[in-house]
């Protein structure tokens, strides 16, 4: 502790400790009392003494010792140099450290063959008996932890591969290290004995040993991660509920352990500090397997994280659009910092099977990920291009010319997930491999599926969701990629719930309160029959239940029974409750029991009724929270109240939730009841909200229709002026690069190719001749 970095090490220490007002704690002196031998004894105990006196009047406030025996030495020489309780309060000069003293070699010492010999056989000693789970051995007569075993190892690294030399001058070399390893074992097995021998972990400690110390090509940063995996099959049992094997682990049992703790520190990093798993990182290595191919999706989710999280802390936003096709993601991306790629779109303009059709999610389900495939091609291909032009350029010219980012993260449709949970994960996978760097997911049911501003919305349990978030997240964790899931809730307009059998959706299905009415789907069936005019049966059916939820039902008899002082604890209270624990809490109200049937009114198709708004989407999005990276609430109308309503309810259980929005163009803006004012402010309130990411869903799909109707309309009646007034002099006067068509495709681009290939080639498509030349 006397050498120049610990002895600055120290100072600095106790310093910083006593500047933050806390204690500084010395270290642990090795020594331990020796039995039978009353001289070495009080040589030890004088070497404890000295090392105590040397903490406290450096400044120390406390110690610890490696044994019970020595603490009355540790005692009494702070009680004589520390009267007071610490020495915070002390007058200690502030230290003044350099480089110079961090970097100073010791002096006075020279390497030796039996200093190399005690390197490595304390080493293998300590190393045999950690594995065999003693993590403090006696050894020597001093009490040894695994920073003996790491410091030996890494002396004896450091002097093979600086060629140091010992006293004799010999080199220190990978072939002697091993010879005095395979001589010290001898001795150690000899000290043991055959049976102990037989049953120790001897032969692995030396082979970690020489592994760890003699590595040629790096330096393995800590001795217990590799050797974790060698005590698993006694350790792992317990924390994985394993059966204990007889044998050593083989190879590939360590293998896979070493993956499940890396896999376990993924899981656990900031990236994922507020996301749930089912299931755990064991799980995940299982199925794994043993190729683990890097995905470029995982880089672009990488990058959104990034993006959101810094606009989430200084509620900043991301604003985007549905990109219909490569040319508009290209021309986006001088703009905005995110991408989206609708469903929507696709079904209309981009089924694999050409067949166009409304956002029902009955499209292919490889639709949008081969969209996302085509537009991060033209990502990749244009920052290749422009990557490839700016090397030919001078440093005035790059100065003069903006960098464009081109590798805008991608967050895609994944509709309902197209069908059960293997399904979601099948569609995960498209997307990752296509490079998306996220994936919404809404909790429609698949089969009713309808564009979020369509009716006839079926929800699906709040569990069954969560189920298919876990889903994608299974799927995504199995191939590496940090994936960004969206969570979209359709509950602020949905009419119906597929099942009422999580508890959760119990508040917001609606009943009847009338027991004299027969079932819906009895009345309808008996009015088919007799001939009877069927919508007019299920209209006065309908208004006869007047349905409404369990709680509002309990309203009306609380209000009928004037009580309304305690309607408002009642409705508070009712939204987290069981229809279970509704009725107890209800009947303790009233006194008695209320009649209120879910099951009479439920569709045809069996759907139950559900009690849309705003507070069934906190509810959701309160549930989705830790299994989602954003929560996105659909809605049928741009209400900012509404959207600030939703931010702070799920925020006040997830302060840190990150929320999405659809600025729809099915919304009429225009008959919103905003001003212009309003509306160009609206995105700015919604981000004040906390809302980090928000897009126009089919922004790229109206603009498209604008643009070849209007230039249709006048192209017929005017000619080819049409073209030139429209868009080639406005391409001209925007600094479109779309102007000069064959350099956006890269033509340009193609002919550097060819130019690497074969010199002086006459086919390149960029010269002599190229019309083209005509706008320069």
């Amino acid at each position: 502790m006397t050498q120049p970095f610990m002895k600055a090490y120290v100072e600095m220490l106790i310093h910083v400790c006593h500047k933050r007002g806390v204690h500084a704690m010395g270290g642990m002196s090795a020594n331990i009392p020796i039995r039978g031998d009353a001289k070495a004894n009080d040589e030890a105990m004088g070497k404890v003494k000295a090392d105590k006196i040397r903490e406290v009047t450096a400044g120390h406030d406390g110690t610890w010792v490696a044994h019970p025996g020595l603490i009355p030495i540790a005692k009494a020489v702070f009680d004589q140099h520390m009267p007071n309780k610490n020495q915070i309060d002390r007058s200690i000069p502030a230290p003044h450290i350099s480089q110079k003293e961090m970097l100073a070699m010791p002096t006075g010492g020279s390497i030796t063959e039996a200093g190399l010999r005690g390197n490595i056989s304390v080493s293998i000693q300590y190393v045999e008996n950690w594995l065999r789970g003693v993590g403090c051995v006696p050894l020597y007569n001093l009490m040894e932890d695994l920073a003996t075993a790491e410091i030996a190892r890494a002396q004896v690294w450091s002097w093979i591969r600086h060629k140091s030399k010992l006293s004799d001058g010999r080199p220190v070399t990978t072939e002697l290290v091993r010879q005095l390893v395979q001589e010290e074992v001898n001795k150690i097995s000899k000290a043991l004995g055959e049976d102990k021998v037989a049953k120790s972990k001897l032969k692995l400690a030396a082979k970690l040993f020489i592994d760890m110390s003699t590595s040629p090509s790096h330096f393995p940063d800590f001795m217990s991660t590799t050797m974790y995996d060698f005590i698993l099959d006694h350790r792992c049992a317990k924390k994985y509920n394993l059966h204990v094997p007889s044998s050593p682990v083989t190879e590939e049992e360590a293998a896979h352990w070493r993956h499940v703790e890396e896999l376990e520190s993924w899981m656990k990093s900031a990236r994922f500090r507020d996301t749930k798993r089912p299931y755990t990182a064991q799980d995940v290595a299982r199925f794994r397997g043993t190729l683990r191919p890097e995905y470029l999706a995982n880089t672009f989710a990488k990058k959104a994280w990034k993006l959101f999280t810094e606009l989430r802390d200084k509620r900043g936003f991301s604003a985007t659009f549905g990109a219909l096709d490569t040319v508009q993601v290209v021309q986006m991306a001088k703009y905005l910092s995110s991408i989206y790629v609708s469903g929507w779109q696709c079904s209309s303009t981009a089924s694999t099977t050409n067949e166009p059709g409304p956002d029902l999610a009955d499209y292919p389900m490889n639709t949008v990920p081969n969209k996302v495939d085509q537009l991060v091609k033209a990502q990749i291909f244009h920052d290749r291009k422009q990557w490839e032009e700016r090397r030919g350029m001078t440093r005035q010219q790059l100065e003069k010319t903006k960098y464009i980012d081109y590798l805008k993260p991608i967050i895609a449709d994944g509709d309902t997930g197209h069908g059960g949970l293997t399904a979601v994960m099948k569609l995960t996978k498209l997307f990752i491999e296509a490079g998306a760097a996220g994936v919404h997911l809404e909790d429609q049911k698949p089969g009713t599926k309808k564009c979020g501003h369509l009716a006839g919305k079926v929800l699906v349990s709040t569990q069954e969701h969560i189920d298919r978030l876990c889903a994608a997240r299974l799927q995504a964790d199995i191939m590496g990629c940090e994936l960004l899931l969206v969570a979209r809730t359709d509950s602020e307009a949905a009419t119906l719930l597929d099942t009422n059998i999580d508890p959760r959706d119990h508040p917001f299905i609606m009943g009847t309160t009338n027991h004299n009415l027969p079932p819906f789907n009895q009345a309808v069936e008996e009015a088919t029959r007799s001939g009877a005019d069927v919508e007019a049966v299920q209209t006065e059916w309908m208004k006869k239940a007047d349905i409404c939820t369990f709680g509002e039902a309990v309203t009306r008899e609380l209000r009928a029974a004037g009580k309304e002082r305690q309607i408002p604890e009642w409705r508070e209270k009712s939204l987290r409750l069981s229809n279970k624990e509704a009725r107890a809490a209800a009947k303790e109200l009233l006194g008695k029991d209320l009649f209120w049937c879910w099951d009479k009114p439920r569709a045809r198709e069996g759907y139950y009724h559900f009690e849309a708004g705003v507070d069934a989407s906190i509810a959701r999005g309160v549930a989705f929270a830790p299994y989602a990276d954003l929560i996105w609430m659909e809605t049928k109308d741009p209400d900012l109240k509404m959207a600030q309503k939703f931010a702070s309810g799920v925020h006040s259980v997830y302060p840190n939730q990150m929320l999405s929005y659809n600025l729809s163009p099915s919304f009429n803006w225009d008959a919103a009841k905003m001003n212009d004012q309003q509306i160009s402010e609206y995105t700015h309130k919604l981000g004040e909200a906390g809302f980090v990411w928000m897009f126009i869903t089919l922004a790229g799909f109206h603009a498209d229709a604008l643009a070849v109707d209007t230039l249709a309309k006048d192209y017929s009646q005017r000619g080819m002026l049409a073209y030139v007034e429209k868009i080639q002099r406005k391409e001209r006067e925007a600094g479109v690069e779309t102007l000069t068509h064959q350099k956006w495709s890269g033509a340009t681009f193609v002919d550097s190719l060819l130019r690497a290939v074969s010199t002086g080639s006459s086919t390149l498509s960029m010269g002599k001749g190229v019309t083209e030349s005509q706008f320069h």
